[in-house]
């Protein structure tokens, strides 16, 4: 069970026993088994609880523990609504070049194992979710600045030295409008609004390891210093400035 768990983490499982114990169910919760059943059951009420721990491993991968709680409480805060957010782009620099001529499954590795997974959980652990993945880039929202400026040196910080390519980074922040999006073959929670295009503009004209800001999300930091920087943008932009450990 624990590794079909590393195998496909979205599978549901479930034991079901006539001889659990307190040191069984310790064992189980500890390898990460999602519940734990003891016989007799009622099969309507084991679908039940399989059914509601899918919907909520699904919910796990699109929202962070603490913004799951919220939804869980109160379904409303998934519904259209317009909202002040934080947004962060993270940019590979150069991976549409790198990535010629390399194999598939090395592109997928990269991408996946030492880009993705690490930055998703720097950006989980600092309360902010995954919007989408973009091929050679992550677009994450954050309730602050100060947590998506924190996010980016802290990625920055862990990956140079270890990824093969240079990272860059743009932050805005500004009014967007929130809620679940789609058609009825595939619907997802986003946000829109000029923050996402300008921190998206951003990304793209970092240098590799540098974080840029709009005007708004530098206003909005006080710990952080930034200085104005000069590039050919329609507003302003402002450079974070960071001593990464490597």
């Amino acid at each position: 069970l624990k590794e079909m768990g590393t195998l496909k983490p979205s599978c549901v499982r479930m034991v079901l026993t006539g001889y659990g114990t307190l040191e069984h169910a310790i064992k189980a919760i500890d390898d990460g088994i999602d519940g734990f059943l003891l016989k007799p059951f009622d099969v309507v009420d084991l679908r039940k609880r399989v059914r509601l721990l899918y919907v909520k491993k699904q919910l796990l991968n699109v929202f962070p523990r603490k913004l799951y709680a919220e939804v869980v409480r109160d379904i409303t805060r998934i519904f259209p609504r317009k909202t002040e957010i934080s947004v962060l782009f993270l940019d590979i620099v150069g991976f549409t070049k790198y990535s010629q001529g390399k194999d598939p499954r090395e592109l997928i590795e990269l991408l996946s194992h030492q880009f993705y997974a690490p930055s998703t959980e720097v950006i989980f652990n600092l309360g902010g979710m995954v919007d989408k993945y973009l091929g050679d880039g992550i677009m994450a929202v954050f309730d602050n600045v100060e947590a998506a400026v924190e996010a980016a040196m802290e990625i920055l910080n862990k990956l140079k030295g270890s990824f093969p390519l240079g990272i860059s980074a743009g932050v805005s922040y500004g009014s967007v409008v929130s809620g679940i999006v789609g058609s009825e073959f595939k619907k997802e929670f986003t946000v829109l609004g000029d923050p996402v295009n300008r921190a998206s503009k951003l990304s793209k004209i970092a240098k590799p390891w540098e974080i840029l800001l709009d005007q708004e999300a530098a206003s909005s930091l006080k710990a952080v210093k930034v200085t104005p920087v000069t590039q050919d943008t329609l507003f302003k932009a402002f450079k974070v400035e960071i001593d990464l450990a490597r």
